[in-house]
């Protein structure tokens, strides 16, 4: 049996962050990982991203996208790299909203 490596992150807490975002915005947090590059080197590439459906037919509006690539030499284990860009993330979507001067 292998070692017990402990990020401190694990899976759970990336798919809590994922709903408490839902939650927060009242949108819809999707995350996406492909294989990333050619051939059989390990690489991963995925995306995490916030959207709300909009009126029209089939459209979506994004509210933010964030993307990355594991492994890499700041996060150990995937899950730790998910969890910080899902932070990242929250930060996109705040840089987004736009504030409204209150009427006198």
């Amino acid at each position: 049996m292998g070692k017990f490596l402990n990020s401190g992150v694990t899976w759970s807490d990336c798919a809590t962050l994922m709903a408490g975002l839902e939650g927060i915005h009242e949108c819809t947090v999707e995350l996406t990982v492909t294989t990333g590059g050619k051939g059989h080197n390990g690489l991963l590439n995925f995306t995490a991203s916030a959207w709300i459906p909009t009126v029209e037919a089939h459209q979506t509006k994004e509210l933010g996208k964030v993307t990355g690539r594991w492994p890499n030499k700041v996060h150990p284990t995937l899950d730790n790299a998910v969890f910080n860009a899902l932070y990242d993330l929250d930060r996109v979507i705040g840089r987004n909203y736009s504030q409204a001067q209150l009427p006198e």
